[in-house]
């Protein structure tokens, strides 16, 4: 979780500024303003794409699309479009309305599934955006209220870190978990180990002593029965 955050808040920030330099120098817009949409644009690159990249793997992706989480997902994903579309639509605030679905999806399907609608959502919002923009559909309210475009879409892009947060730390609470249940079963086992070699040290033990009994035994029969011939 460190890293990822390390990943997504230092390292575009360090490449911001070779990227906001090369800008600078042929244009007149300000350094810092160039800096700060240069790394805003990289780090949210890279909050969503690192997420894809850590957990893509094949079985995943299959009980994520395919398998045993299908349907919990693309409902969820046909749900996330509708609020989009609702909430740009007809709500003053549409960015927490846009974020709950996302909450649904990171507790349900974990850090891929979420990463997967946070990609659902950008992609609508990108769409309905340029409806909006065309006049096919009617103007939103945020837009009414002087909000630029440009900002409606990194404020709703934003609304999805929250829920990613939630898909991360629930899937490192659940490696700590698992790490703990096979560090239990591995102690255990050891423990069955030692108490079964300890066990059967015992039994020899008790085998060797029972063997010495019985020649000790038997030699001390022998010499009564040889003194009473006497």
């Amino acid at each position: 979780f460190a890293f990822f955050l390390l990943c997504v808040l230092c390292i575009p920030a360090i490449t911001a500024i070779f990227g906001a330099t090369s800008r600078w120098v042929v244009t007149d817009v300000p350094w810092v303003r160039l800096w700060i949409d240069w790394w805003r644009a990289d780090a949210f690159g890279m909050f969503l794409g690192l997420p894809l990249i850590w957990t893509m793997d094949r079985p995943t992706l299959r009980r994520v699309l395919v398998g045993s989480q299908a349907p919990v997902f693309w409902s969820l994903a046909v749900v996330t479009v509708l609020v989009v579309l609702a909430a740009l639509t007809f709500s003053s605030h549409p960015f927490v309305l846009i974020s709950l679905p996302l909450l649904v999806v990171a507790m349900r399907t974990g850090v891929l599934g979420t990463a997967l609608c946070t990609a659902v959502m950008v992609v609508s919002m990108l769409v309905i955006l340029r409806a909006h923009h065309a006049g096919v559909l009617p103007a939103m309210p945020v837009a009414r209220e002087g909000m630029a475009l440009e900002d409606i879409w990194l404020l709703g892009c934003l609304s999805a870190v929250g829920p990613l947060l939630v898909a991360l730390m629930s899937d490192q609470r659940d490696r700590e978990r698992a790490h703990a249940v096979r560090a239990g079963a591995a102690a255990a086992h050891r423990a069955e180990d030692h108490l079964t070699a300890a066990l059967g040290q015992e039994l020899a033990l008790v085998e060797a002593g029972q063997q010495a009994d019985h020649r000790f035994g038997r030699g001390a029969r022998g010499r009564k029965r040889q003194h009473a011939d006497e």
